[in-house]
Protein backbone atom coordinates (compact mmCIF):
# COMPACT_ATOMS: atom_id res chain seq x y z
CA UNK A 1 0.00 0.00 0.00
CA UNK A 2 1.35 3.44 -0.93
CA UNK A 3 1.37 6.44 1.42
CA UNK A 4 -1.42 8.01 -0.63
CA UNK A 5 -3.55 4.87 -0.35
CA UNK A 6 -2.90 4.75 3.39
CA UNK A 7 -4.14 8.33 3.95
CA UNK A 8 -7.11 7.75 1.66
CA UNK A 9 -8.08 4.78 3.76
CA UNK A 10 -7.71 6.84 6.93
CA UNK A 11 -10.00 9.53 5.59
CA UNK A 12 -12.58 6.93 4.56
CA UNK A 13 -12.47 5.14 7.90
CA UNK A 14 -12.29 8.15 10.15
CA UNK A 15 -13.91 10.87 8.07
CA UNK A 16 -16.15 11.97 10.94
CA UNK A 17 -13.20 12.28 13.30
CA UNK A 18 -11.22 14.24 10.70
CA UNK A 19 -14.12 16.63 10.17
CA UNK A 20 -14.54 17.16 13.92
CA UNK A 21 -10.82 17.82 14.30
CA UNK A 22 -10.72 20.33 11.46
CA UNK A 23 -13.82 22.11 12.76
CA UNK A 24 -12.22 22.32 16.21
CA UNK A 25 -9.04 23.83 14.78
CA UNK A 26 -10.95 26.37 12.69
CA UNK A 27 -13.10 27.24 15.71
CA UNK A 28 -10.02 27.85 17.87
CA UNK A 29 -8.44 30.11 15.26
CA UNK A 30 -11.79 31.87 14.78
CA UNK A 31 -12.04 32.58 18.50
CA UNK A 32 -8.44 33.79 18.56
CA UNK A 33 -9.02 36.16 15.63
CA UNK A 34 -12.25 37.42 17.21
CA UNK A 35 -10.41 38.08 20.45
CA UNK A 36 -7.78 40.14 18.62
CA UNK A 37 -10.48 42.11 16.81
CA UNK A 38 -12.30 42.87 20.04
CA UNK A 39 -9.13 44.20 21.66
CA UNK A 40 -8.33 46.40 18.69
CA UNK A 41 -11.88 47.71 18.53
CA UNK A 42 -11.68 49.19 22.03
CA UNK A 43 -10.77 52.62 20.66
CA UNK A 44 -10.94 54.91 23.62
CA UNK A 45 -8.53 53.59 26.21
CA UNK A 46 -5.90 55.66 27.97
CA UNK A 47 -2.42 54.23 27.59
CA UNK A 48 -0.68 56.41 30.16
CA UNK A 49 -0.95 56.12 33.94
CA UNK A 50 -0.55 58.42 36.90
CA UNK A 51 3.15 58.98 37.46
CA UNK A 52 4.15 58.61 33.80
CA UNK A 53 6.36 61.40 32.49
CA UNK A 54 8.08 62.33 29.26
CA UNK A 55 10.65 64.99 28.37
CA UNK A 56 11.29 66.52 24.94
CA UNK A 57 13.91 68.70 23.34
CA UNK A 58 12.99 71.06 20.54
CA UNK A 59 15.59 71.49 17.80
CA UNK A 60 14.85 74.48 15.59
CA UNK A 61 16.10 74.79 12.01
CA UNK A 62 14.19 78.06 11.55
CA UNK A 63 13.93 80.04 14.79
CA UNK A 64 10.65 81.76 15.68
CA UNK A 65 10.79 85.53 15.95
CA UNK A 66 9.46 85.44 19.53
CA UNK A 67 10.71 83.51 22.57
CA UNK A 68 10.50 79.81 21.88
CA UNK A 69 10.47 76.55 23.81
CA UNK A 70 13.69 74.52 23.96
CA UNK A 71 12.64 71.79 26.42
CA UNK A 72 9.31 70.40 27.70
CA UNK A 73 8.39 67.96 30.45
CA UNK A 74 4.90 66.49 30.76
CA UNK A 75 3.93 64.50 33.83
CA UNK A 76 0.64 62.66 34.22
CA UNK A 77 -0.82 63.50 37.63
CA UNK A 78 -4.14 61.69 37.39
CA UNK A 79 -6.20 59.56 35.01
CA UNK A 80 -9.95 59.10 35.32
CA UNK A 81 -11.73 57.35 32.46
CA UNK A 82 -10.43 59.28 29.43
CA UNK A 83 -9.69 62.47 31.36
CA UNK A 84 -6.01 63.11 32.08
CA UNK A 85 -4.48 65.74 34.35
CA UNK A 86 -1.03 66.80 33.13
CA UNK A 87 1.62 69.08 34.60
CA UNK A 88 3.55 70.69 31.72
CA UNK A 89 6.86 72.48 32.31
CA UNK A 90 8.46 74.63 29.58
CA UNK A 91 12.02 75.90 29.40
CA UNK A 92 12.20 78.93 27.13
CA UNK A 93 14.93 80.35 24.94
CA UNK A 94 15.32 83.34 27.31
CA UNK A 95 16.14 80.99 30.22
CA UNK A 96 12.81 81.23 32.04
CA UNK A 97 10.85 78.16 33.17
CA UNK A 98 7.06 78.02 33.37
CA UNK A 99 4.73 75.30 34.60
CA UNK A 100 1.01 74.69 34.18
CA UNK A 101 -1.40 71.96 35.32
CA UNK A 102 -4.18 71.22 32.87
CA UNK A 103 -6.98 68.68 32.71
CA UNK A 104 -8.21 67.38 29.36
CA UNK A 105 -9.89 64.51 27.56
CA UNK A 106 -7.81 62.37 25.21
CA UNK A 107 -10.86 61.57 23.08
CA UNK A 108 -11.66 65.26 22.60
CA UNK A 109 -7.98 66.02 22.06
CA UNK A 110 -7.76 68.53 24.90
CA UNK A 111 -5.25 66.65 27.08
CA UNK A 112 -1.93 68.20 26.01
CA UNK A 113 -3.01 68.61 22.35
CA UNK A 114 -1.01 66.55 19.83
CA UNK A 115 0.77 64.73 22.65
CA UNK A 116 -1.83 62.29 24.03
CA UNK A 117 -4.27 60.23 21.96
CA UNK A 118 -6.22 57.03 22.76
CA UNK A 119 -4.03 53.94 22.90
CA UNK A 120 -4.01 51.09 20.37
CA UNK A 121 -5.55 52.99 17.48
CA UNK A 122 -4.84 51.97 13.88
CA UNK A 123 -4.30 53.60 10.48
CA UNK A 124 -7.56 55.09 9.28
CA UNK A 125 -8.76 55.90 12.80
CA UNK A 126 -9.55 59.53 13.55
CA UNK A 127 -7.90 61.60 16.28
CA UNK A 128 -9.03 64.94 17.65
CA UNK A 129 -6.51 67.70 18.34
CA UNK A 130 -7.62 70.85 20.12
CA UNK A 131 -7.36 73.86 17.81
CA UNK A 132 -7.34 71.71 14.68
CA UNK A 133 -9.81 69.60 12.77
CA UNK A 134 -10.02 65.85 13.35
CA UNK A 135 -7.20 64.04 11.54
CA UNK A 136 -6.82 60.49 10.23
CA UNK A 137 -3.87 58.32 11.23
CA UNK A 138 -1.92 57.72 8.02
CA UNK A 139 0.26 54.73 8.84
CA UNK A 140 2.06 52.44 11.26
CA UNK A 141 5.81 51.73 11.39
CA UNK A 142 8.55 50.40 13.66
CA UNK A 143 10.89 53.09 15.00
CA UNK A 144 13.53 53.18 17.72
CA UNK A 145 13.43 55.73 20.53
CA UNK A 146 15.92 55.83 23.40
CA UNK A 147 17.27 52.50 22.20
CA UNK A 148 13.84 50.83 22.37
CA UNK A 149 12.05 49.63 19.24
CA UNK A 150 8.41 50.67 19.31
CA UNK A 151 5.37 50.36 17.10
CA UNK A 152 4.32 53.91 16.25
CA UNK A 153 1.46 55.56 14.42
CA UNK A 154 2.00 58.63 12.28
CA UNK A 155 -0.12 61.37 10.75
CA UNK A 156 0.63 64.21 8.33
CA UNK A 157 -1.58 67.29 8.19
CA UNK A 158 -1.52 70.93 7.14
CA UNK A 159 -3.94 73.28 8.85
CA UNK A 160 -4.15 76.93 9.88
CA UNK A 161 -0.68 77.81 8.66
CA UNK A 162 1.03 74.73 10.12
CA UNK A 163 2.59 71.66 8.51
CA UNK A 164 2.83 68.85 11.06
CA UNK A 165 3.91 65.22 11.17
CA UNK A 166 3.46 63.35 14.46
CA UNK A 167 4.69 59.92 15.56
CA UNK A 168 2.70 58.42 18.46
CA UNK A 169 3.56 55.29 20.40
CA UNK A 170 0.72 52.90 19.51
CA UNK A 171 0.45 51.16 22.87
CA UNK A 172 0.85 54.20 25.13
CA UNK A 173 -0.85 56.79 22.91
CA UNK A 174 1.84 59.44 23.48
CA UNK A 175 3.77 61.49 20.93
CA UNK A 176 7.45 60.57 20.63
CA UNK A 177 8.39 62.86 17.77
CA UNK A 178 6.80 65.90 16.09
CA UNK A 179 7.99 67.67 12.93
CA UNK A 180 6.42 71.12 12.80
CA UNK A 181 6.66 74.22 10.66
CA UNK A 182 4.72 77.47 10.66
CA UNK A 183 4.05 79.24 7.39
CA UNK A 184 2.90 82.81 6.78
CA UNK A 185 2.41 84.19 3.26
CA UNK A 186 4.10 81.08 1.84
CA UNK A 187 7.21 81.77 3.95
CA UNK A 188 8.41 79.38 6.67
CA UNK A 189 8.57 81.49 9.82
CA UNK A 190 9.42 78.68 12.25
CA UNK A 191 10.48 75.07 11.80
CA UNK A 192 11.75 72.38 14.11
CA UNK A 193 11.58 68.86 15.49
CA UNK A 194 10.34 67.92 18.95
CA UNK A 195 11.67 64.55 20.11
CA UNK A 196 11.62 62.52 23.31
CA UNK A 197 14.91 62.60 25.24
CA UNK A 198 13.88 60.96 28.53
CA UNK A 199 10.80 59.11 29.81
CA UNK A 200 9.59 56.34 32.06
CA UNK A 201 6.64 55.60 29.79
CA UNK A 202 8.28 53.23 27.31
CA UNK A 203 9.43 50.90 30.08
CA UNK A 204 6.17 50.76 32.04
CA UNK A 205 3.88 47.80 31.37
CA UNK A 206 4.88 47.15 27.76
CA UNK A 207 6.66 43.84 28.22
CA UNK A 208 3.96 42.51 30.58
CA UNK A 209 1.18 43.19 28.11
CA UNK A 210 3.11 41.77 25.20
CA UNK A 211 4.03 38.64 27.11
CA UNK A 212 0.39 38.17 28.10
CA UNK A 213 -0.62 38.16 24.45
CA UNK A 214 2.24 35.79 23.64
CA UNK A 215 1.19 33.37 26.39
CA UNK A 216 -2.38 33.39 25.09
CA UNK A 217 -1.23 32.59 21.57
CA UNK A 218 1.21 29.98 22.88
CA UNK A 219 -1.63 28.31 24.79
CA UNK A 220 -3.73 28.06 21.63
CA UNK A 221 -0.86 26.62 19.60
CA UNK A 222 -0.08 24.13 22.39
CA UNK A 223 -3.72 23.00 22.48
CA UNK A 224 -3.75 22.46 18.71
CA UNK A 225 -0.50 20.48 18.83
CA UNK A 226 -1.88 18.30 21.64
CA UNK A 227 -5.04 17.63 19.62
CA UNK A 228 -2.96 16.62 16.62
CA UNK A 229 -0.82 14.29 18.74
CA UNK A 230 -3.93 12.69 20.24
CA UNK A 231 -5.45 12.32 16.79
CA UNK A 232 -2.34 10.64 15.35
CA UNK A 233 -2.04 8.39 18.40
CA UNK A 234 -5.69 7.40 18.01
CA UNK A 235 -5.17 6.54 14.35
CA UNK A 236 -2.05 4.49 15.11
CA UNK A 237 -3.84 2.62 17.88
CA UNK A 238 -6.85 1.88 15.67
CA UNK A 239 -4.56 0.68 12.90
CA UNK A 240 -2.77 -1.66 15.30
CA UNK A 241 -6.08 -3.00 16.62
CA UNK A 242 -7.36 -3.55 13.08
CA UNK A 243 -4.13 -5.30 12.15
CA UNK A 244 -4.37 -7.62 15.16
CA UNK A 245 -7.98 -8.44 14.37
CA UNK A 246 -7.06 -9.16 10.78
CA UNK A 247 -4.28 -11.53 11.88
CA UNK A 248 -6.60 -13.30 14.31
CA UNK A 249 -9.18 -13.68 11.58
CA UNK A 250 -6.62 -15.17 9.22
CA UNK A 251 -5.29 -17.49 11.96
CA UNK A 252 -8.73 -18.79 12.70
Amino acid sequence: MTVSDFFDSLVKRYSVLVIVLLMSIFAIFGIFRLGVTVVLAEDYEVGVESGDWIEYELNWSVLPSEDYTVWVRREVLDVEDTVVTVNTTHRWSNGTVTSEVKEGDIVEGTAAPMIFIPSNLNPGDSVNIEGFEAELIDGIVQRTYLGIERTVLWADFSQKGFNIRIFWDKEKGVALEIHHSRIASEVVTAQGITKVVETNILDSGSSDRDSGNNYGFLGIVTFIVIMLIVFVAFLVRRRRVSSKRRKRSLAS
